[in-house]
C-alpha cells in the first residue's frame, strides 16, 4: 500500500497539529505554575519590626506588624547584640515568639530601660533576625533598628475640627513639652 502525496500531506498536517497541541499544553502548564508561585508570593505574610513613636508620648516603642495578606507565625526572633533584659521594662522579643499575626495586625510595646527616669532605650542600634512561617514556607528576615532616627522625628496633625479634638491636641502638646 503506497501513500499518495495527499495522504503524506495529511499525515504531516496531523503531526504538526499534535506537536502544536502538546507544546501549547506544556506552555499552559508552565504558565499556570508560574502564576501560582506569583500569587503565593504576593499573598504571603510580610512581618516587619520597626521603632515607633506615639504622638505626645515620651517613651520609645517598638512595633511588629504584618503587612502581608495572610497570617504569619513567628518561629524565632533574635537580636544582635543580645538585649540587656535585666535593664529593660519588658523584653518584647520573648513575647513575639510563637505569635501569630493576622494581616495588618500589629503589636506595639514600650522599649526602654527600667532603671532610668528618662525614656532611654537599652540599645540604640541593633539588628533583629526574625524567622516566621507563612503559607507553609519559612521566611528569615533581618531588620536594622536605629532609635537615633526618632530624635529628629516630627509629626504634624491636621487642624482641629471640634472642641474635643482641640483639647486633645493641646494635651498632647503639653505632654510633649513635659518630656523636654
Amino acid at each position: 500500500m503506497e501513500l499518495s502525496t495527499s495522504d503524506i500531506i495529511q499525515i504531516i498536517g496531523i503531526m504538526v497539529a499534535i506537536i502544536t497541541g502538546i507544546s501549547s499544553i506544556v506552555i499552559s502548564v508552565i504558565t499556570l505554575r508560574q502564576n501560582s508561585k506569583i500569587v503565593k508570593e504576593s499573598n504571603k505574610a510580610q512581618i516587619e519590626i520597626f521603632p515607633y513613636k506615639v504622638y505626645g508620648d515620651m517613651f520609645p516603642r517598638i512595633r511588629i506588624q504584618n503587612f502581608g495578606l495572610t497570617t504569619g507565625t513567628i518561629l524565632d526572633i533574635k537580636t544582635i547584640p543580645e538585649m540587656p533584659i535585666d535593664h529593660m521594662v519588658i523584653n518584647p522579643f520573648e513575647f513575639y515568639k510563637h505569635l501569630s499575626l493576622a494581616p495588618n495586625q500589629s503589636f506595639t510595646t514600650i522599649f526602654c530601660k527600667n532603671d532610668s527616669n528618662e525614656a532611654e532605650v537599652p540599645i540604640e542600634k541593633f539588628d533583629i533576625v526574625i524567622t516566621y512561617k507563612t503559607l507553609n514556607d519559612t521566611v528569615k528576615s533581618t531588620f536594622h533598628i536605629n532609635y537615633k532616627f526618632l530624635n529628629g522625628y516630627m509629626e504634624s496633625k491636621s487642624q482641629s475640627r471640634t472642641t474635643e479634638s482641640a483639647l486633645d491636641k493641646i494635651n498632647q502638646s503639653i505632654q510633649g513639652l513635659q518630656q523636654k
